[in-house]
């Protein structure tokens, strides 16, 4: 008797995963009206007929006729709930949503909602079920190429459409089911060109050798590694769209998650070197998610107010993040850097050298930005000979980006603006303007600093190097106006 319920139980589950086909609508039908409606009516029928209600022949008619209207709105209202769950899916939850959406010939249709089932099990395995949320797509509709899977993304506003075609057979000899051909559409912002060629190297990395067939020998062990695949792979391709479309928070999660469910495989299977390219591919977009953090904070908060106090707040927000990049991106000299200014802001000048020296480490020797980061520095604590020689290095340097030269005129100003006691600022702002930018700005920059230069003798050095190249300059500017 138990195992008959259970057996019924188990029926009626595996029906409601399959509402939406006609199939079950007929059995929905059958049962409705070939065991429910019978039941209930017979219980009516006997508890009315205890309580002397058919002595009246009108109310015996009444009671057949109002059975049958709720016997065929019940039908109607059957019928129309089978028509709304064939609709598209709609995510409404703050969550992100997946579509899940491969067709099968009608004669493997189970093996769709095996495979969903499976899905399902493996991202509430994940513990990121707080932040997605997930749907089957109907059976009557079918998901043929991106521009169907796109359509659908704008319609259902779910994130991600995982679609492909599903069908079993053997591969030689051996019993074969999976995804046949497969596909993930994402939905975020239009890129800009120069985005393009990043994402779709990460894009392919993702994919690079990934398994979505399950082999029926062992099949417990294959088809776990099948949902992995899938599931990983949806994960990240939702991370990515939610990072280009600049919702950071949730989708670092999702690949801090990633990147530690990796590497523990990694260690675990040695001999599986597309987890390694996957491994990078997140790794890549964890990096353009910090960073665009980084600059959405620095920018927004911070670039005009570096060492003043009641910015600390944001200073540490930054830090935190470049700690991050710093961590997963060893050899990037960039974030050393930036790293060093962010210690600067706090006064912590060693820890600011230490990084400033690991940017050198790694940076292509014609590279300035680090001379310019370290001459500050040194010039800063006062070392003004040390400052004065990787300034000359800085010059020296060939690969000189507008960006560079920009960025650092950008923060010698605003740290002016910020500590106009401290005039060794305005002698590294002249310098810069002279050899990389602005000499018309650099002779303003230069008398200025000699001016307010006269009264401090520690800064003898700097002076002495100003006038001689004050004197140059202007030296230069009379030879111009004699050939005009």
């Amino acid at each position: 008797m138990v195992k008959k319920i259970k057996e019924s139980v188990d029926l009626l589950c595996e029906l409601w995963k399959r509402r939406t086909s006609i199939k079950a609508l007929f059995t929905i039908l059958l049962f409705f009206n070939f065991v429910i409606i019978p039941f209930l009516g017979a219980s009516f029928y006997f508890i009315f007929d205890k309580l002397k209600y058919f002595d009246n022949t009108d109310n015996y008619k009444d009671f057949f006729i109002i059975a049958a209207v709720v016997c065929s709105l019940a039908n109607l209202i059957i019928f129309l709930l089978w028509i709304y769950w064939r609709q598209i899916p709609q995510i409404h939850d703050p969550k992100i949503g997946i579509i899940f959406a491969p067709h099968s010939d009608p004669e493997c249709s189970d093996l769709v909602y095996r495979l969903y089932d499976q899905f399902k099990l493996d991202i509430e395995k994940r513990k990121v079920s707080n932040k997605i949320t997930y749907k089957l797509l109907p059976e009557n509709m079918i998901i043929k190429d991106h521009i169907d899977a796109h359509e659908l993304l704008i319609k259902s506003g779910a994130r991600v459409v995982i679609h492909g075609f599903v069908q079993s057979g053997n591969v030689q000899d051996e019993k074969t089911e999976g995804f046949k051909t497969i596909s993930f559409t994402v939905r975020h912002r239009q890129l800009f060109e120069v985005e393009k060629e990043p994402v779709l190297r990460d894009l392919a990395r993702a994919l690079a050798f990934r398994t979505f067939t399950a082999k029926e020998k062992n099949s417990f062990f294959e088809k776990n590694i099948v949902t992995e695949n899938i599931s990983e792979v949806a994960c990240f391709f939702m991370a990515m769209g939610m990072t280009l479309d600049g919702k950071v928070e949730d989708s670092r999660n999702i690949l801090e998650y990633l990147i530690s469910n990796v590497k523990d495989k990694m260690k675990r299977q040695i001999n599986r070197p597309q987890l390694k390219i996957f491994y990078d591919a997140i790794i890549a977009c964890l990096t353009t998610n910090l960073y665009s953090n980084f600059v959405f904070i620095y920018e927004k908060h911070l670039i005009y107010h570096i060492t003043v106090r009641s910015y600390d707040e944001y200073a540490n927000q930054c830090l935190d993040l470049l700690n991050r990049l710093v961590e997963i991106n060893r050899r990037t000299s960039d974030f050393y850097l930036l790293q060093a200014i962010i210690n600067f802001h706090f006064n912590k000048i060693k820890a600011a050298l230490d990084s400033v020296d690991l940017a050198k480490k790694y940076s292509p020797k014609n590279n300035p930005a680090p001379h310019f980061s370290s001459a500050f520095l040194h010039l800063w604590k006062g070392e003004y000979k040390r400052a004065l020689r990787e300034y000359k290095r800085a010059e020296q340097c060939t690969s000189q980006s507008y960006e560079t030269i920009i960025s650092v005129i950008t923060f010698l100003q605003s740290l002016l603006n910020n500590q106009p006691d401290k005039i060794e600022i305005r002698f590294a702002l002249a310098f810069m303007n002279e050899r990389f930018y602005d000499t018309s700005q650099a002779i303003q920059d230069y008398k200025t600093f000699i001016e307010e230069a006269q009264q401090r003798q520690h800064l003898y050095l700097l002076r002495d190097y100003a006038q001689r190249r004050l004197g140059i300059l202007e030296g230069k500017d009379k030879i111009l106006e004699h050939e005009q």
